[in-house]
């Protein structure tokens, strides 16, 4: 069956150009906070319940049900709500919102799967998509909440999987030519997609900018 991934995946091809360094986002706050709630717990757990409601009333969603509902979107959306990320239930649909600019400062690029390493290097905040079976818009989205640079693994995490958090762990590559350390592997990577909140071409001159003219003030 096809999947509205596949044709995101399509749209976007797989980027393979320059290195894509993005900025690790302040999300550990939220994490650990989540990470504490869902402790052993599931979503009919009422001690989570409170959760549930704070994902759901981020979007301003009514009439879910803890265990009739999917949760995942909703649950990257709030773990991102104070990151320029507008979100929604469905995976699908924030992704296609970065695609078309809605959310400004995000962007999205398609990763290779079983073939070569990418240069995209990864970041706390990156979310990783993928299809999911269960019907055409079906998905699913990991957070990275932690990256270890000496071991190259990021670490994810992501909601309603077994009806409650799981974490998971993917595995990074130092390309041999010395082109984005950090980054991708193309082996065994099960996502398609990744979100990423990157620093903009004009925030990235002005520390330059601003060298500039302080040697200038020094110089008259």
């Amino acid at each position: 069956m096809s999947s509205i991934f596949d044709e995101y995946e399509n749209e976007l091809g797989i980027y393979d150009d320059k290195e894509i360094v993005g900025r690790d986002l302040n999300i550990d706050s939220e994490i650990q906070t989540e990470i504490t709630a869902w402790n052993n717990r599931v979503e009919t757990d009422s001690e989570v319940y409170s959760r549930l409601q704070a994902y759901w009333d981020n979007l301003d969603v009514t009439g879910w049900t803890p265990a009739g509902t999917p949760w995942s979107g909703a649950f990257i959306s709030y773990v991102l709500r104070n990151q320029g990320f507008g979100g929604d239930g469905l995976h699908a649909n924030y992704v296609r919102a970065v695609m078309d600019n809605k959310y400004p400062g995000w962007t999205a690029f398609g990763v290779p799967r079983n073939t070569y390493n990418s240069p995209i290097r990864v970041n706390v905040g990156d979310v990783f998509v993928k299809a999911r079976s269960g019907g055409y818009t079906s998905g699913h989205g990991d957070i990275v909440y932690r990256v270890d640079r000496e071991n190259n693994k990021a670490y994810l995490i992501g909601g309603n999987l077994s009806d409650t958090l799981r974490t998971t762990t993917l595995d990074l590559v130092d390309r041999a030519d010395g082109f984005a350390p950090d980054a991708i592997s193309g082996a065994n990577n099960p996502y398609s997609i990744v979100l990423k909140r990157h620093v903009s071409k004009k925030t990235a001159w002005l520390p330059y900018l601003a060298a500039g003219v302080a040697a200038w003030i020094l110089l008259k």
